[in-house]
């Protein structure tokens, strides 16, 4: 379970990661709700 989380926070970081450079904007702001929302699912 410990190694499906470090697995599963390494990508979260990288999709916030790439999310951030996207242009601001709805979709960006949707986008990162979402990933912040799986993200604590998995705490």
């Amino acid at each position: 379970i410990d190694e499906a989380k470090a697995v599963s926070s390494k990508y979260l970081s990288k999709a916030l990661d790439l999310i951030s450079e996207l242009p601001d904007g709805h979709p960006k702001s949707l986008l990162l709700s979402l990933t912040k929302k799986m993200g604590s699912r998995n705490t």
